[in-house]
């Protein structure tokens, strides 16, 4: 395998194995679906595939929106997205949440429908604005009828926001004063939509950071904190580059980083990487490129808990703090316990009694 300019002999992966054949009727001509209705601004209504548009939404849904209802993770996902809009803005309050942050990932869409349901129902205060990172999260914020919060003050990257919502692929539960998670990380195999165009993780990070508090949306098996431990991985930890020939020589410190432990991907511009995608690890014919063509995305893709070498149980701020010290880097999606941007809750997807959504307050508290 060649990896970031370096020729790597993969290292087996427990549980991997052979790459599973694809589904029946792959490489098939899509079934054309029946074409749906468009929501009323500022109300989302389901549409899943091969469903009636009047279709009840199954119990403990509070509202619903278009995706497959057929697919339980969904559903737990907008059950979390509920929870989390519910816990954070409705029940606020009066008057404390006036801006509300989306950072990119699987779980704005979800929070983006939650709270345009909340507020067609007359839920959220009228003043209520909402931004979003990443251009493609903004355009479905306004499609649904909520309001852009005002631009950025001057010199800033992302405005302030009383609550700000990031989609997390990683939570640690033990670490306080805050609560760590891994955010950034690109279309799932999957997913929904695995052509979908990679997060913007510089929006993401900077909305977290210039917040009043932050609350982090996470499955449960991509929770930790179960174990003595409560390491965050295994998976992806993104990294944000210089692009230009700066990046291989970042991907190769990074390699040297994490030796024996990961093995460094370039994300391609839209679309699934990482060691079982089948890609090219150097980003395939289009790599992935910011707006303004500054930076590009590597994914330190980790076998085990994260670490460095030698090292299991190194605290989270000093792997940032070695990420950060390599000439090119510029961020990292690794967001601390105890750094500016940290969560102070995270809502975890069907692990509640019931299996209702779970939030686990850094203050020790949480349960729903």
């Amino acid at each position: 395998m060649v990896t970031c300019g370096r020729i790597v002999t993969p290292r087996p992966r427990a549980g991997r194995g052979a790459r599973a054949a694809p589904p029946a009727g792959a490489g098939q001509p899509r079934r054309q679906q029946p074409r749906r209705r468009v929501p009323a601004p500022g109300h989302l209504s389901l549409a899943a595939a091969g469903a009636d548009d009047d279709a009840a939404p199954p119990p403990n849904s509070s509202s619903a929106f278009s995706f497959d209802a057929s697919d339980p993770a969904a559903w737990a996902a907008r059950r979390a997205a509920d929870a989390a809009v519910d816990r954070f803005v409705v029940g606020a309050p009066p008057g404390s949440v006036t801006r509300v942050g989306v950072g990119a990932g699987e779980a704005a869409h979800h929070l983006i429908a939650s709270l345009a349901a909340a507020s067609g129902a007359g839920r959220l205060p009228a003043s209520l604005t909402v931004a979003c990172a990443g251009a493609p999260a903004a355009a479905e914020a306004g499609l649904a009828g909520l309001a852009p919060a005002p631009p950025p003050a001057s010199g800033a990257a992302f405005p302030v926001t009383d609550v700000f919502f990031v989609s997390a692929h990683g939570l640690d539960q033990t670490t306080r004063p805050g609560l760590a998670y891994l955010t950034g990380a690109g279309p799932a195999g999957d997913c929904p939509n695995p052509g979908a165009p990679q997060p913007a993780l510089d929006e993401t990070l900077a909305g977290a950071r210039a917040a009043k508090a932050v609350v982090a949306l996470v499955s449960p098996d991509a929770a930790a904190g179960g174990g003595a431990a409560g390491r965050l991985g295994p998976g992806p930890l993104p990294v944000l580059v210089e692009a230009g020939e700066a990046w291989e020589a970042a991907a190769e410190e990074l390699d040297d980083a994490f030796l024996g432990d990961a093995t460094v991907w370039r994300r391609p511009a839209a679309g699934p990487c990482g060691p079982d995608s089948g890609l090219n690890p150097r980003g395939g014919p289009d790599p992935h490129l910011t707006p303004d063509g500054s930076c590009t995305l590597l994914d330190v893709w980790f076998d085990c808990p994260l670490r460095l070498v030698d090292d299991e149980g190194v605290p989270y701020e000093v792997v940032v703090g070695v990420l950060r010290a390599i000439p090119g880097v510029r961020d990292a999606g690794l967001v601390p316990g105890g750094a500016p941007g940290a969560a102070v809750a995270g809502v975890v997807a069907g692990v509640g009694p019931g299996g209702a959504p779970l939030i686990v307050e850094a203050g020790g508290g949480g349960g729903e």
